[in-house]
């Protein structure tokens, strides 16, 4: 099973660029993920398309807030993952989510625009970084790989 993680889209509406990107990814990925910011209704309408498990974000309006929860967390694959977008400062911010959502088998994240890939106290926390370009890192995208072995994740070009 693969999984999709986009996150800190900051789109006001939607545009081609995103829409193509979106589909090419989604051929390859069984079901998506986004972890807030995406800072328009009509994202998440479209990434609807697909299954999808969404969160919201400090920077959501309040249309968006109240139609996706701040946290969740869902079972794929036999595997647990929790969702959360993250608050505060970005030196802490992985020690923060995996307080606040526990001993799951992977923990995602967004806020920071900073990728994120690693195992603490045996839980994946991923960040995808942002989907969009900024001064803070490259425009990225998260695929998790859920197999025999548990979870991995990656990072790629959006």
């Amino acid at each position: 099973m693969k999984i999709g993680v986009l996150s800190d889209t900051h789109l006001a509406g939607l545009n081609e660029s995103f829409i193509r990107r979106v589909e090419e990814l989604a051929q390859g990925v069984d079901h998506l993920f986004h972890l807030g910011d995406s800072v328009s209704r009509e994202v998440l309408d479209f990434l609807n398309s697909w299954p999808l498990t969404a969160v919201s974000g400090n920077m959501d309006p309040p249309e968006v807030r109240s139609s996706v929860p701040i946290k969740a967390t869902v079972e794929l694959g036999g595997l647990r993952f929790g969702l959360i977008h993250g608050w505060g400062p970005a030196l802490g911010l992985e020690r923060r989510v995996l307080a606040e959502m526990g001993r799951l088998d992977c923990v995602c994240f967004g806020h920071s625009h900073r990728p994120f890939n690693q195992r603490v106290a045996g839980v994946l926390l991923f960040n995808p970084g942002s989907a969009r370009n900024d001064s803070r890192s490259e425009s990225l995208y998260g695929e998790l790989t859920v197999g025999s072995e548990g979870v991995s994740g990656r990072h790629l070009p959006f």
